[in-house]
């Protein structure tokens, strides 16, 4: 059996008594081995303090390895951890990176986070970029953002309203003379926009 294997079973108690400090143990073997899903345990372990104290510095780096090595969920996980710091702008830059990069590679939880960073970053330039994640989100049946659409968008900025009004009219799932507020129509051109998409 692989470390990896060992140490989930350690972990979660299967076939022994729960074992935290075998489990990242055996971890650490497969991570060293370049296991991304053994990291991505590694970083959890370090976030949540299990088997030790938490250590964010510690999971942000496990994260940042696996993601590194193609893990989606790592940057997914990398991206909320670096996000958490929004007084350092260059932690917020790079926590869009990782949740970008996640969302491209399908992530739906993602691209949700993703659209929320940029629309509370207040960078007008940017609500474009909103508004196609929101839509990948919402396509995808990310519960947040079906909530979100699916309602009155008043946690987002006017800004990212209309980039998915301009959106939505740009490709024909809104009329072009509709009016340039979040409404009934704006919600059921978003059904539409998803509808035309999976055509």
């Amino acid at each position: 059996m692989s470390h990896y294997g060992l140490g989930v079973m350690a972990e979660a108690g299967l076939g022994q008594d729960a074992d935290r400090v075998a489990a990242l143990r055996n971890y650490q073997v497969a991570a060293a081995a370049g296991l991304p899903v053994a990291m991505v345990r590694l970083g959890l372990m370090a976030e949540v303090g299990i088997g030790r104290a938490p250590d964010l510095a510690a999971a942000a780096d496990w994260y940042r390895k696996a993601a590194e090595a193609g893990d989606v969920d790592a940057a997914l996980r990398l991206g909320l951890l670096l996000a958490r710091d929004r007084g350092d702008s260059g932690r917020v830059a790079e926590a869009r990176r990782w949740l970008e990069q996640a969302a491209s590679r399908g992530s739906a939880a993602a691209a949700w986070n993703a659209a929320v960073l940029i629309d509370q970053s207040r960078a007008e330039a940017d609500a474009p970029r909103a508004a196609d994640l929101l839509l990948a989100a919402f396509a995808a049946d990310e519960p947040n953002t079906v909530d979100a659409l699916s309602g009155d968008m008043s946690g987002f900025t006017d800004a990212t309203r209309r980039a998915l009004i301009v959106r939505l009219k740009a490709h024909g799932s809104l009329a072009a003379d509709a009016a340039e507020r979040w409404d009934e129509a704006a919600r059921r051109a978003v059904i539409a926009e998803v509808r035309r998409k999976d055509s």
